[in-house]
């Protein structure tokens, strides 16, 4: 839309540069020759501008197209030979009995929310301190801060986030809605109330991993036969 909305700019400030080179030929006017330029001027940086955003647009959906063909070639490779393969962790401990069947560094992003209190009224001093005099109301402010750094792990039944000072452990079933993005996961978990956010290297990946394993009865790290992960 930015971009579209600079295209526009520049093509009218262009029109407007060509009107005005006319007018300062055929009237020979110092001034209309002035202000051609200066709309020249304009139309060249609004153009310049608008390339940029085009080379952001095509940074950005060249990573997203990196990131959807690493999450595509991790599943091929799962369904191709069967089951999971090792996932080295370095916090969390992977059992036998319930493996780590993929790890990554992650951060854990809380959902903080206050009250401020607002004034509508004439504010006064009185012996230096501030005084309204008229109403006030309250209104909620909601913000996400990071709450730590650590490891995300899943296991075929639960999703485990081990931070310098916090940590998580959710069981799968109890995950009643997931939103991805391309950096980031959010966890809505029953009986929690703030969604988990997790930044992760790939959140395509780790949102379509952990969709299917909610799905899939996973035991150890061999998929159940005639089963195979699918990215949806």
């Amino acid at each position: 839309m930015q971009k579209l909305l600079l295209r526009a700019l520049a093509v009218i400030f262009g029109l407007s540069t060509f009107v005005q080179l006319i007018m300062a030929i055929t009237e020979k006017s110092p001034a209309a020759t002035v202000s051609a330029l200066v709309t020249a001027a304009i139309t060249f940086g609004l153009w310049r501008l608008s390339s940029r955003a085009d080379r952001a647009d095509s940074k950005a959906g060249d990573k997203n197209n990196q990131l959807a063909d690493e999450a595509a070639a991790y599943f091929d490779h799962v369904n191709s030979v069967g089951k999971f393969p090792e996932s080295p962790t370095d916090r969390i401990i992977s059992r036998q009995d319930c493996p780590v069947l993929a790890a990554c560094n992650a951060k854990l992003l809380e959902v903080t929310s206050d009250q401020a209190r607002q004034y509508l009224g004439t504010r006064v001093k009185l012996a230096g301190l501030p005084i309204y005099l008229g109403q006030s109301s309250s209104a909620a402010r909601t913000a996400v801060r990071e709450a730590a750094q650590g490891e995300l792990a899943i296991t075929p039944k639960s999703l485990i986030f081990d931070g310098q000072h916090r940590s998580a452990d959710v069981d799968l079933d109890k995950i009643t809605a997931l939103d991805i993005a391309f950096d980031a996961i959010t966890v809505s978990v029953r009986g929690r109330q703030k969604p988990l956010i997790f930044i992760v290297p790939n959140g395509l990946l780790w949102g379509m991993l952990i969709r299917n394993l909610i799905q899939i009865p996973v035991h150890g790290r061999q998929l159940p036969p005639g089963t195979q992960l699918t990215i949806r």
